[in-house]
């Protein structure tokens, strides 16, 4: 596997998302404490105990390259705007999916380096497979101790209907005017960032999004994406750019 990206030996962050899977799942078909955030989405235990892996654990690793996570204090725009590196880091892609037991969630950490997501890795700690990969590296899975094994995308073969990916847990009513230039095509539902990993392994073939996520929401996926092979771009063909004011990014579209 490749664990180099703009220069950094990344090689920790695998044992890193494992030990932080490992606190989240401490809580898995537990009670996991859960409270409502600002924007009424949930938090729980698991939330915090994974993001506290990852926070301290990539300030030891990495002390000169600041920590964007959805359940941290962030630095303020300005003195994360012309950092050379960020980490942006989920601790639980998925948390609903937590809640509801079905496995379908992640450890998401991406390396961003000028706006532009270089490195990514998604963990999923019930399933315990690991995805890792970015632009012009490869892309990779691993499945508990096997040996890690590359992975790409494939697209639809002549005469195929696309599968296109679909949000369990968060619909989106304007999918379908987007997605009506694939048809007839079929659709898989997954929660998380598990739909970028099924896109670059080849299992799907369109993943759309049609409103604006966090950052670290996609980053990794991203990276891993077009490590496998694919592309991922905003709805009017522009680059994502990470490490906005606000973090969030999109609407997308990732295609095989």
């Amino acid at each position: 596997m490749q664990m180099t990206a703009a220069g950094l030996d990344l090689s920790p962050l695998p044992d890193m998302a494992r030990r932080a899977g490992a606190a989240a799942m401490a809580f898995y078909r537990k009670d996991a404490g859960v409270r409502l955030k600002a924007d009424r989405s949930p938090l729980t235990l698991a939330d915090e105990a994974s993001n506290d892996v990852l926070t301290r654990e990539l300030a030891a690793a990495y002390p000169q390259i600041p920590v964007v996570s959805e359940e941290s204090v962030n630095a303020p725009y300005g003195e994360r705007r012309d950092a050379p590196h960020l980490f942006i880091v989920d601790p639980v892609d998925g948390t609903r999916e937590f809640l509801a037991a079905n496995g379908e969630f992640t450890v998401n950490i991406a390396l961003v380096a000028a706006g532009r997501a270089v490195f990514g890795l998604l963990y999923a700690p019930f399933l315990d497979r690991l995805y890792l990969g970015g632009p012009g590296l490869g892309a990779w899975r691993r499945d508990g101790l096997e040996a890690a094994r590359a992975i790409a995308t494939v697209k639809p073969r002549p005469g195929d209907e696309p599968i296109i990916l679909m949000s369990r847990s968060h619909p989106d009513p304007d999918i379908l005017a987007l997605i009506a230039r694939f048809a007839p095509y079929r659709t898989m539902v997954l929660g998380a960032a598990l739909k970028f990993a099924a896109l670059a392994e080849g299992a799907a073939h369109v993943y759309p999004r049609t409103r604006a996520l966090h950052e670290w929401d996609l980053a990794a996926g991203q990276a891993i994406v077009e490590g496998a092979g694919g592309s991922m771009t905003g709805l009017d063909g522009r680059p994502i750019v990470y490490n906005t004011e606000n973090l969030m990014a999109g609407p997308f579209l990732a295609l095989a």
